[in-house]
């Protein structure tokens, strides 16, 4: 397509704005040209990231591109999403209005600006996974990946898509985390549960293709993000249930989030009753380091805070519940494509766990046979494929391929470009895990990559499948669990097949909000048990002696 720019401008735009249009802004880095009010989205395909990741051959590492009215400026290598995000996050951690900013109106953790308020939700909601409790999250994640398990042994050996089962498997761990409910396969509100989040993500993935790049109206965000209403309304059902059993019953027990928040926000309350006065935002302790945090001063005092205010908790939900769906989801349907595409990988991470835990284990893994497992696979090379063969399965399959977008807060250089206040800023994280100059063919799926030549798991710098930085996602440790039961308790029980014999699926992935494998069919057979003859008890004794032998190898 040839555009005529002048003959353009001469009959809709004065030709001096089609200059600036053109022409990129003072401190920002070179990059391509493009054309009146759509600037290089026409030369954009439906996986934006794969084109900067190609046009980075070109530009470098970091270059701006004009896409709608809007610069950006790309980050690809892995050395400068680190020197913005990490080294100059307190500078490059805001929030531009694109999309689901505006449709959440600021209010979601993910979504909120970098302040005093964002701090204060994030460490809150870290707060209550943390005491929501290891064994807590451990009999959730077991008994639902348990029923996954009984579900493929129905199946009887058949080809089935996963897709479904997955999606049903890892709804109801998060509707059972946040809501304290898990739902059956035909039940009519888990099915429109799911296509209200089904039309909410899809709408969603079709307008961040395109329509981020204007600036359409909120009427015209509502309707595209169709299902958004839908979901939030089945959010704030669940809220009013919760609100209403915790006034029939002040002492029930907190068995997930919103029992939770609404037992410390009226903690809150009674306290900010009984001392009539609120701290200033600045004086809570926010330093919280990780999921489940390392130090007693991670816990800051929710006791006396007002900004974790109902108005802000429909969509803080949608947040966790959308966000830590979609993404474990799309891991587990690679992992399982993974290993239907490679047998051999399969069958030697089988074999690792059969040394470790034992072929005869009757009950599902847990985090205390999953702990030995993690020693081992530190001390000792024979135990490194399996949490090596995960971390290749992020790496490979980039389930999210670009962060969420970013956005300078305050005056940086980065790589000696000044970039002003409110640039913003796409890290392309499948560039980062393509880049060759840090992984020796990055298109080839080989978990060796990640074991050293002592024989130790190491993780690379360039290793980011859940961004870095202040914005990191807070579903990292949750997600990584989840996988990591799920596809031992697979494994452990099955053996993962093509659906035919001399078909195997590609391994290639389809862009959306989140990056999936093309769909594929796979059979799960049931693997034959040497110690069936074995009690429970007896079974438990062997694999406890056995483990206790490894660790004191």
């Amino acid at each position: 397509m040839i555009y005529k720019p002048i003959r353009f401008g001469q009959k809709f735009l004065p030709l001096h704005l089609l200059r600036d249009m053109a022409r990129i802004p003072q401190g920002l880095p070179p990059g391509p040209a493009g054309v009146p009010l759509l600037g290089y989205i026409p030369w954009l395909s439906g996986t934006p990231y794969i084109d900067f990741h190609e046009m980075r051959k070109r530009y470098g590492d970091m270059f701006s591109v004009r896409l709608g009215k809007r610069w950006h400026v790309v980050l690809n290598g892995s050395t400068s999403i680190r020197r913005a995000l990490v080294e100059n996050g307190a500078a490059c951690s805001g929030r531009p209005n694109w999309i689901l900013n505006r449709i959440l109106k600021g209010k979601a953790v993910a979504n909120e600006q970098p302040d005093a308020g964002w701090r204060l939700h994030r460490s809150f909601w870290f707060s209550l996974f943390r005491q929501l409790g290891q064994d807590k999250i451990q009999h959730i994640i077991k008994e639902e990946v348990e029923c996954m398990k009984n579900a493929l042994i129905k199946e009887n050996g058949q080809a089935i898509d996963p897709s479904g089962l997955v999606k049903l498997t890892f709804c109801n761990i998060i509707c059972r985390f946040c809501f304290g409910k898990r739902y059956a396969a035909d039940d009519p509100e888990f099915h429109r549960l799911h296509r209200n989040a089904d039309t909410y993500m899809q709408n969603l993935a079709k307008a961040s293709r395109t329509l981020p790049f204007f600036g359409q109206a909120e009427k015209v965000f509502q309707n595209i993000l169709g299902g958004y209403d839908g979901i939030i309304s089945f959010i704030k059902e669940r809220i009013e249930e919760h609100k209403t059993m915790r006034l029939r019953d002040r002492t029930r027990s907190c068995d997930d989030l919103l029992d939770m928040y609404f037992n410390r926000t009226a903690e809150a309350v009674d306290e900010i009753d009984h001392i009539g006065i609120l701290p200033a935002a600045a004086d809570i302790n926010m330093n919280t380091t990780g999921m489940y945090g390392n130090r007693a001063s991670d816990q800051p005092n929710f006791t006396k805070m007002k900004e974790i205010d109902e108005a802000n908790l429909p969509n803080i939900v949608l947040d966790i519940f959308v966000g830590g769906l979609e993404t474990i989801n799309a891991a587990m349907l690679w992992s399982l494509c993974a290993m239907v595409k490679y047998p051999d990988v399969q069958r030697r991470i089988q074999k690792e766990m059969e040394d470790v835990v034992g072929l005869g284990l009757s009950r599902l893994p847990t985090i205390k046979p999953i702990a030995i497992y993690q020693v081992q696979f530190v001390i000792n090379m024979q135990y490194c494929l399996f949490p090596a063969t995960l971390l290749e399965i992020y790496r490979v399959g980039n389930v999210i391929p670009f962060a969420i977008p970013h956005c300078v807060t305050q005056p940086v250089v980065l790589d000696g470009y000044k970039l002003p206040v409110g640039t913003r800023i796409l890290a392309n994280i499948y560039g980062a895990h393509m880049d060759p100059k840090d992984w020796r063919n990055p298109e080839l799926f080989d978990p060796s990559r990640f074991i050293d030549e002592t024989g130790k798991v190491k993780i690379a710098q360039a290793y980011m499948p859940f961004s870095v930085g202040k914005r990191v996602c807070m579903g990292e440790n949750l997600a990584r669990k989840e996988l990591f039961v799920a596809l031992t308790t697979l494994l452990h029980h099955f053996e993962i097949l093509p659906a035919d014999d001399e078909i195997t699926p590609e391994f290639d992935g389809v862009a959306g909000t989140t990056r999936c494998p093309v769909p594929f069919k796979m059979r799960a057979i049931r693997r034959v048990n040497r110690q069936t003859e074995l009690t429970d008890s007896e079974m438990l004794t062997e694999i406890t002696s056995k483990n206790e032998a490894i660790l004191m190898a």
